[in-house]
């Protein structure tokens, strides 16, 4: 069995070698992301595993968005948002919430160039929702007013 630190570690060697041009390699090792799959399936429980998989999603997305392969990118972000959403209803933490609000704009703005804006404007309300309620609870963090403006600004280009 792979331990989770491993699993953090092909992450980061992901996102290195996407920044070095290295997509496909990046893609091949990132497939590694289903060991985080597997532990999910074996410890659902365990949010740790939980966060490794909404990880794996995400960052796959994202290096198939990077390459142009739309419908492949919003197939994982759409994987990425249920282990966000499920991570999101185990762990009441902010982090857990941002991840959620997270997906939710990562598929936003790929069905946006995929031209489906119905879609598109509906994770992007959802973005917004979480992030209002995010900076509800905690209205002095600086950063939490930055994504909001952010997200809001993503749904009124959608508008």
């Amino acid at each position: 069995m792979w331990p989770p630190s491993d699993v953090g570690e092909v992450f980061e060697a992901f996102l290195v070698l996407r920044r070095r041009g290295h997509g496909p390699f990046a893609l091949a090792l990132l497939a590694l992301g289903r060991i985080a799959a597997d532990l999910v399936a074996q410890h659902p429980a365990n949010t740790q595993y939980q966060n490794e998989l909404f990880m794996a999603g995400s960052n796959l997305g994202s290096a198939y968005q990077a390459q142009g392969a739309l419908e492949p990118a919003g197939a994982r972000f759409d994987d990425a948002l249920k282990s966000a959403a499920s991570l999101a209803a185990a762990d009441p933490r902010p982090e857990a919430q941002t991840n959620l609000a997270y997906a939710h704009n990562q598929l936003g703005l790929v069905l946006g160039q995929l031209g489906k804006l119905d879609a598109s404007r509906e994770q992007f309300r959802q973005e917004v929702s979480l992030r209002e309620r995010l900076l509800a609870a905690d209205p002095k963090d600086a950063e939490n007013k930055l994504r909001l403006g952010t997200s809001r600004y993503f749904l009124g280009q959608v508008l």
